[in-house]
């Protein structure tokens, strides 16, 4: 059979509108196909780098949480010399200042001040007025560790934010 000459134009556009047609949807798949996994990746690098940081920020903090339980534990010991005290101290006052990169100021303010509390708590030199003062400057440094715990926990509660964010 014999296709007639009013046929053939027809066919021929509606070859045409079905091939444009098939290369519009082809393009705006692999565009949305590219978006997605633009999205995808950026999440992840959002995602990576926050979990790296938490990562970091935990182990700095555990570092101060243990060196100030080994300052603690110290008073327990039956047996203790100045020395003892001094290398432990070092070790709070030294995890207490290497967290001090990776948080902002008022995070990192109880930690230095913790720090700075249990020099002044253990100077050896400490005149008598400031030894008549050690009960309230040991309640000035737990309520100062209390407000680090809770800073801390905020921090942790904040990296949740942030990832559910990205």
């Amino acid at each position: 059979m014999r296709k007639s000459a009013d046929e053939s134009p027809k066919s021929d556009f509606r070859a045409i509108v079905f091939t444009l047609l098939g290369v519009v949807i082809t393009a705006a798949i692999s565009w949305f196909s590219a978006y997605q996994a633009a999205s995808v990746n950026s999440r992840q690098s959002c995602l990576a780098r926050l979990d790296a940081r938490e990562v970091l920020v935990r182990s700095k903090a555990e570092n101060f949480f243990v060196a100030q339980g080994n300052l603690i534990a110290l008073a327990s010991h039956r047996m203790r010399t100045d020395q003892d005290y001094e290398q432990r101290l070092d070790a709070v006052v030294e995890a207490a200042y290497s967290l001090s990169p990776y948080l902002d100021r008022k995070t990192y303010e109880p930690p230095k001040l913790i720090a700075q509390r249990l020099l002044e708590k253990f100077y050896p030199n400490k005149s008598v007025s400031d030894k008549k003062n050690d009960d309230q400057n040991n309640k000035a440094l737990l309520d100062l560790m209390n407000k680090w715990i809770d800073e801390y926990n905020a921090l942790m509660e904040g990296f949740e934010s942030a990832k559910d964010r990205c």
